[in-house]
Formats: structure tokens, C-alpha cells, sequence
């Protein structure tokens, strides 16, 4: 082969190694599986050097000026006194020991899933938002308030009565029903006729419609009591337990109070329902931030 041919062959290999260059960097320019492939790199280097600069910073306790100045201040809010030179230089050792303690917790992830953790940072956070929360109220504001919860702040009737029970556990309802009748015959004859033992107390004293729905349940004797004549043994009057004859030796009605003499306890009660009313609206748009999955339970989901 002459010189002229090798020079031909030479010249046509690098014409197509020029062509195949572009064509090479055309084809990976355009190729998924390496985009991913950079993305994960750049993604890795950039966790790797976040992850390196917080470890540095926890590594790093700092012991400045402010920090001294606050141990001082809680040291002599707690004492009276300012802590001396060794003093505090004992306490600011203190902390360190404290603060390493804390971060090696962390590290070791001992705050996840302590349910006594979780609960004191909601109760930090709601402390904070309850300092934003709402603001002192004006007269204008507590006169409306008190004129539409006005019920809230009366002093509720009060009664205070005996009673004789009858227990429907014996023989049953009805001849429990009939020994009431038959002793509430016999009151003109003998004092106080006998019962059965009461789980509770046979006097009561200064009872609220409340106590006596709470004690005796939502009965007939409940209403009767507040409706009975002072001083006269009722009819049988049925409660939960059984039958009773009742005798209510005192009855105090409800009565309404001034604003001007509850102010105090107005301001008070305004305060906790517009902070309720506040927080409410704050953990909603705190709500907002999340999606929330429900999964149906076991007992949702059988049919």
C-alpha cells in the first residue's frame, strides 16, 4: 500500500471518530438510567454534607456570655442570691454534664416513641400558643358574654331531704311498689317507718339537680324532688335503685347574681372559652399542613 493510500485510510478514520464523538455524547446526554444515576449522586453528596455539618454542630457545646447571664438569673430566681464565682462555675459545669447527656440521648434516639415526651412537647406548644391566643378583654366584651351565658353563673336550686328506700332486688318490682305504699299508710301510726339499707346516706343535704341526677340517675325521684312539698312524705317514687318514699325538709331556689358581683369569675370563664375557641382555630390551620389517612378499623370495615 502507498503512502497516499495509508494517508486516505487515516484521514477517513478520523472524519468518522469526529462524526462518532457528538453522536456518543448525544446518545447519553440522552439517557435516563445516567440522569437518575447523577441525581442520586448529587442528592447523596448533599445529604452526606448536612448530615456531617449537624454532626459538627452537635459535637459543639457552647458556653457564651447569654447562656452564663441565664444560668445566673434561673440560679437567683430560684435562690434569692446570685451564685458566686464557684458557684457558678458549678453550675455552668452542671449544664455541660446536662447538655451531653441530652445530645447522646437524642442520638441514640431515646425521644422517639416516649409517650411522656410526646405529651410534654403538646403541652409546651399549646402553652405557647395560649400566651398568643386572645387578648384582655373590655367591659363591652364581658357584659356580652355574661349576658349570653348568664345560666352558667346562677346559683342552682338546692334541696335537702330523707328518704326511705325499698329495694325491687328482694321480691321484685311490684311487691317492692306495695311495701312503699304500705309503710307511707303507716306514717300517721309510727314516726319513721323502716326500709331497706340504702347504699348511701338516708339524710342528704344541700343537693343540686346535678348531685341528685348523678346519684339517683334520671328518674322519677330526681324530678320529684324538686317539686315535692317541704315537710310531707311523698308518695312512692321510683329511682334506679328501687322505690322511695321522700320527705324534703329544705328547698333553696335558683338565684341570678349581678355582673358587677361576679366580674372576676365573667373575666375568668371569657378567657377560657375564647382560648379554647382560639386554639381550636389555630390547630386547624396547623391541620391543614398534614393529610390525614384514616384506615378503617376492624369493627369499621366488617359488614
Amino acid at each position: 500500500m502507498n503512502t497516499a493510500s495509508l494517508s486516505v485510510d487515516a484521514a477517513v478514520r478520523s472524519d468518522r471518530s469526529a462524526a462518532f464523538a457528538p453522536s456518543l455524547v448525544r446518545r447519553i446526554a440522552h439517557e435516563p438510567l445516567l440522569h437518575f444515576a447523577l441525581i442520586g449522586v448529587l442528592i447523596f453528596s448533599i445529604a452526606h454534607r448536612i448530615e456531617t455539618a449537624r454532626t459538627a454542630d452537635q459535637s459543639h457545646i457552647v458556653i457564651d456570655k447569654a447562656l452564663v447571664e441565664r444560668l445566673a438569673e434561673l440560679q437567683a430566681a430560684q435562690t434569692g442570691l446570685l451564685p458566686s464565682k464557684s458557684q457558678l462555675d458549678a453550675i455552668i459545669e452542671s449544664h455541660i454534664d446536662d447538655e451531653v447527656l441530652f445530645r447522646e440521648a437524642l442520638r441514640m434516639g431515646l425521644d422517639q416513641d416516649d409517650e411522656i415526651i410526646r405529651r410534654r412537647l403538646i403541652q409546651k406548644l399549646q402553652f405557647l400558643q395560649q400566651d398568643f391566643a386572645v387578648s384582655n378583654p373590655s367591659a363591652e366584651q364581658l357584659r356580652a358574654y355574661f349576658a349570653t351565658h348568664r345560666a352558667q353563673f346562677e346559683t342552682p336550686a338546692r334541696v335537702s331531704f330523707q328518704h326511705i328506700y325499698f329495694s325491687a332486688d328482694r321480691e321484685g318490682d311490684d311487691a317492692a311498689h306495695s311495701r312503699a305504699l304500705q309503710a307511707r299508710g303507716r306514717i300517721g301510726s309510727e314516726s319513721v317507718p323502716k326500709g331497706d339499707v340504702f347504699p348511701f346516706d338516708d339524710a342528704l343535704d344541700g343537693l343540686t339537680q346535678t348531685n341528685v341526677t348523678r346519684l339517683f340517675g334520671q328518674t322519677e325521684l330526681a324530678e320529684a324532688l324538686f317539686k315535692a312539698e317541704p315537710g310531707v312524705w311523698s308518695l312512692p317514687v321510683r329511682s334506679g335503685y328501687g322505690w322511695h318514699l321522700i320527705y324534703v325538709t329544705q328547698r333553696f331556689e335558683s338565684q341570678s347574681s349581678d355582673y358587677e358581683q361576679l366580674e372576676d369569675e365573667i373575666r375568668a370563664a371569657y378567657l377560657r372559652d375564647a382560648t379554647g375557641a382560639a386554639q381550636r382555630r389555630q390547630l386547624d390551620t396547623l391541620r391543614q399542613r398534614y393529610q390525614i389517612v384514616r384506615q378503617a378499623t376492624a369493627s369499621e370495615s366488617t359488614p
